[in-house]
C-alpha cells in the first residue's frame, strides 16, 4: 500500500486530522454538497471516502473494482482444481445509456448489444450486474460485493446492522426477486465496512473460498481487509490531491 493511501486509511480509522492539508475544504467533485458550505477535515473525509465523483481515477467505484479483482486473483493464484473465478461474468451484466435510452437484455448477447450501441452513440454506458462468479467445490456462487461507507452522511446515524441489512436486502431484491436470474441459494451479497470490518456474509464467503482453495481463512480475511482499507485510503488521498490542485497548492 503506498504511503499516502496507508496514512489516509489509518487517519480515517482513528478519526485524526492531518496537518499537511487545510482545515477547511470542499469536495472537489460535489461543490453543492451540504449547500456548498465549507467542511472541516472530518466532514470532508466522511464524504469523499464514499464519493463516486472524485475525478482522479481513484474513488468509491474504483475501490470496489479493486476489491472484486483481488478476490478473483486470490482464487486464480491458488491454482486449485476445486475453485474458479470470473470477474463481471457474461450473462449477468446490464448496460444502460442515459442519452439514447439503450438498455441491454439480461442474459442476452450483451457484448454484441454494447458494440452495436457504441457504433451509433458516443455516450458512456452505465454498468450494473453481478461482480464475481465463483465455482467452489462444484457449487456455483454469484457474488455482489459492497463496501458500506458507514460514516457517510446518509448512514452515520444508523446502526451498523441497519445499514448492512438494508444493502443486503436491496441486492437480493434486485437479483433474486426482481430479475429472477439466480436463486437465493447461489447468490451472495458480501458486505465490507469502509473501516475494515467484514459482515458475516463476507466471512462465510471467505470460509468457502478457504475450503476450496486450501488457503488459510485468517489470511484471506486479512488480505480482503487490507484491500478494502487501501481503496478507502487511496480515495481519501485522491480527494485531497484534487482539492489542492484546484487551489493551486
Amino acid at each position: 500500500m503506498p504511503h499516502e493511501a496507508y496514512a489516509s486509511a489509518w487517519r480515517f480509522r482513528a478519526f485524526a486530522d492531518t496537518t499537511s492539508q487545510p482545515a477547511q475544504l470542499r469536495c472537489p467533485a460535489c461543490p453543492d454538497f451540504q449547500g456548498g458550505r465549507v467542511l472541516d477535515q472530518q466532514e470532508f473525509v466522511a464524504h469523499v471516502h464514499g464519493c463516486t465523483r472524485i475525478p482522479s481515477g481513484q474513488n468509491r467505484t474504483k475501490a470496489a473494482r479493486v476489491l472484486n479483482k483481488r478476490i478473483v486473483t486470490i482464487v486464480e493464484d491458488s491454482a486449485s482444481p476445486d475453485a474458479t473465478a470470473e470477474h463481471e461474468p457474461r450473462g449477468y451484466q446490464h448496460y444502460e445509456c442515459s442519452k439514447c435510452k439503450f438498455s441491454s437484455t439480461w442474459g442476452g448477447d450483451v457484448k454484441r448489444e454494447v458494440a452495436d450501441h457504441d457504433k451509433r452513440c458516443s455516450s458512456k454506458l452505465y454498468r450494473s450486474g453481478v461482480d464475481i462468479e465463483l465455482v467452489l467445490e462444484k457449487l456455483r456462487y454469484l457474488v455482489d460485493t459492497t463496501i458500506a461507507h458507514l460514516v457517510c452522511e446518509s448512514w452515520y446515524r444508523a446502526s451498523i446492522a441497519t445499514a448492512v441489512n438494508s444493502k443486503i436486502a436491496k441486492k437480493y431484491h434486485h437479483y433474486v426477486e426482481e430479475l429472477r436470474l439466480v436463486s437465493a441459494e447461489e447468490f451472495v451479497a458480501a458486505v465490507a465496512h469502509s473501516t475494515g470490518g467484514l459482515d458475516k456474509s463476507f466471512h462465510d464467503l471467505l470460509g468457502k473460498i478457504g475450503r476450496a482453495t486450501g488457503l488459510e481463512y485468517a489470511d484471506l480475511v486479512e488480505d480482503v481487509r487490507h484491500t478494502v482499507m487501501w481503496g478507502v485510503g487511496a480515495s481519501i488521498a485522491a480527494a485531497f490531491r484534487c482539492t489542492m490542485r484546484r487551489r493551486g497548492g
